[in-house]
């Protein structure tokens, strides 16, 4: 093999290395939102001021972990019953869940890039019930993705 060869090969391999690395970072760039959803939370302090003593919420946090800045635009929940139906996206209902304004940022919410839209909206037996008896999952639409974000709310069977 002559030095010519050699260098030729380091060259096709160091562009492709290259070449894949772009597409890398071009398939991570953008916004990207990790939602995190929490059922069975209690208000302490000044936001206890505002609840009855034996209520509890939901609380939904999104944060923007990408590069670029998102609208987000919808906060809801779709139940299904079982895995089967989860799995065949076929919703035995679906909702929007309007964040209460005294306990969330509004929504639309512009998020740019690291920070976070924080909302809680009040938690009742339906939706306890839905989430032991069912897959309840709470989505979130941005205006970057077409396709919303899930993220399964699980409620514990009751306080200790």
């Amino acid at each position: 093999m002559k030095l010519t060869e050699i260098a030729a090969w380091w060259g096709a391999s160091v562009a492709t290395m290259v070449f894949l690395w772009d597409i890398y970072k071009w398939r991570q760039s953008g916004a990207r939102i990790r939602l995190m959803v929490s059922g069975d939370m209690e208000a302490y302090g000044h936001l206890a001021a505002l609840l009855s003593p034996d209520q509890t919420l939901i609380v939904v946090e999104a944060v923007n972990v990408g590069n670029k800045k998102t609208t987000l635009t919808h906060l809801f929940a779709s139940y299904y019953k079982n895995w089967w139906q989860r799995l065949l996206r076929r919703k035995a209902q679906t909702f929007v869940i309007t964040p209460d304004p005294k306990l969330a940022q509004a929504l639309p919410f512009e998020l740019d890039p690291g920070a976070r839209w924080l909302g809680a909206t009040y938690q009742n037996q339906e939706i306890e019930e839905m989430s032991r008896n069912g897959h309840l999952l709470v989505g979130m639409f941005h205006s970057v993705s077409e396709t919303p974000i899930f993220r399964r709310l699980n409620i514990s069977e009751g306080k200790q």
